[in-house]
């Protein structure tokens, strides 16, 4: 178990470490200090005793806006043919040269220009003579701006032709505005760049820019690596030399103190450096002792230091790996019955064209024929079956009554007649003669009369008669 007295002495001795510490630190910082205000003391004695000089190789990859916002500005291609000024002039000044005595810098050269597309003209590690060929050949492409698209191709490059052990600075010239961002954003690019070990530059190629735009792209702090950078003065056409001075001043401090240079002094020489001091004096103090010069005691592993602050969200990811194909899914309903379709072209009647060795081929349908004379009348056709039976009619109406018909022809005779009744007496006759005779006489009278009744009346009434008159 530890006592207080135990705690007390461990703070003691904390407290003496830092002290010590702090103590070591402003030695080392009022060393550098005499060698500054003391030109007569160099550094040469110390040099010498230095080993070798360190190979520095650098690679500096230029990405080139050719879209329709910088390269139409009036005069056309008049910002592509200045910026094709520009970065010759640019890498001239880029020497190989042993920097501070210490570093052997060496240069190297890649680039591409894009629009919503993407050209690599040169890819990294080409000499100059190559590269500056290359890029006096391009021609813009005047369309849409996808600066996303182009860092990401800037990095993929870069992964695919660096070798260990290089540096990579990229200089980015383009006005900041996009039409697109097809390939995840400015953001998220411009960062996958900075996990390569790639340091970006915003440069702009006019005053029409979007500064938002240029600090996404460009690495922090933005005092050194944005810092209003343009390939033209204001208000001119002339090239922004200082803009190309300062670039370089960052690059070869940048390059020569990675990654040799301690915390504390790589920060206070980037300071100077964004305040625009020399790389002489207090800045070369402060970055001269890195590569010759250790002081062992701090090389002690101290605290871990604060947490930092919580960064910015980061950008939406991309869109992932298409996945497997699935599972045949079950057969579908059966759908409706469709249309019924437009009639088929009429197959040709024109004589197959024969191929050779028995073989025939169809011949090319030939153009529709003009419409032809009206036919002669057919022959009678046989006639039809019998229909069958009709339905009866319903009953008609009755009709008026017709006109009075014509007298008719006499009727046969009719049937006799019942006996009639006796008739009365008749009036008594005439008084006889005598019996005998009066009775013959009678007779023939009555029979007289009785044949001519037979006569009238029929064979019947004549046999009444005569059997009257008997």
């Amino acid at each position: 178990m530890w006592t207080s007295g135990h705690m007390t002495a461990i703070k003691m001795l904390q407290g003496s470490f830092s002290v010590f510490l702090l103590g070591g630190l402003l030695g080392v910082l009022h060393a550098q200090q005499q060698e500054v205000i003391s030109p007569d003391i160099t550094t040469t004695d110390r040099n010498n005793n230095c080993p070798e000089k360190a190979d520095c190789p650098v690679n500096v990859y230029f990405v080139l806006d050719t879209s329709e916002s910088v390269a139409m500005q009036s005069p056309t291609d008049s910002l592509l043919y200045h910026m094709q000024q520009f970065v010759p002039q640019f890498i001239s000044q880029l020497q190989n040269e042993f920097y501070l005595d210490q570093v052997a810098l060496s240069w190297r050269y890649g680039g591409l220009h894009f629009s919503d597309q993407v050209e690599v003209f040169s890819p990294p590690g080409s000499d100059r003579a190559s590269f500056t060929k290359s890029l006096q050949g391009i021609r813009s492409f005047r369309r849409g701006t996808f600066t996303d698209c182009a860092l990401a191709n800037m990095t993929q490059q870069i992964r695919q032709h660096g070798s260990r052990g290089v540096v990579h600075f990229a200089v980015v010239i383009t006005d900041g505005h996009v039409t697109g961002s097809p390939c995840g954003g400015i953001k998220m690019q411009a960062e996958r760049a900075r996990e390569e070990g790639i340091r970006l530059f915003a440069v702009a190629p006019n005053r029409n820019l979007n500064e938002q735009g240029l600090r996404d792209i460009a690495n922090t702090p933005h005092e050194l690596y944005r810092n209003n950078y343009a390939t033209m003065r204001p208000d001119s056409t002339e090239i922004d030399q200082d803009t190309i001075n300062r670039i370089i001043k960052v690059m070869k401090h940048e390059a020569y103190g990675e990654p040799r240079l301690l915390t504390q002094q790589r920060a206070n020489a980037t300071l100077l450096i964004a305040q625009g001091l020399e790389q002489t004096g207090a800045a070369e103090g402060l970055t001269s002792t890195c590569s010759c010069y250790k002081v062992s005691c701090l090389e002690i592993p101290g605290p871990h230091g604060p947490k930092g602050y919580r960064g910015q969200k980061g950008a939406k990811g991309n869109m992932g790996e298409p996945g497997e194909p699935g599972q045949k899914g079950r057969q579908g309903d059966p759908g409706i019955e469709g249309p019924i379709g437009f009639p088929g072209p009429k197959a040709s009647s024109l004589p197959r064209a024969r191929m050779g060795e028995g073989k025939w081929r169809e011949g090319v349908p030939g153009f529709k024929g003009e419409k032809g004379e009206f036919g002669s009348d057919g022959r009678k056709g046989a006639p039809g079956l019998a229909g069958k039976n009709g339905t009866d009619g319903q009953k008609g109406k009755l009709g008026r009554i017709g006109p009075p018909g014509c007298k008719g022809d006499p009727g046969s005779r009719g049937p006799d007649g019942y006996p009639g009744e006796a008739g009365s007496p008749g009036e008594q006759g005439d008084q006889g003669a005598k019996y005998l005779s009066m009775r013959k006489a009678d007779v023939t009278p009555n029979a007289s009369r009785g044949m001519l009744a037979a006569q009238d009346t029929g064979d019947h009434q004549e046999t009444l008669e005569i059997r009257e008159a008997r």
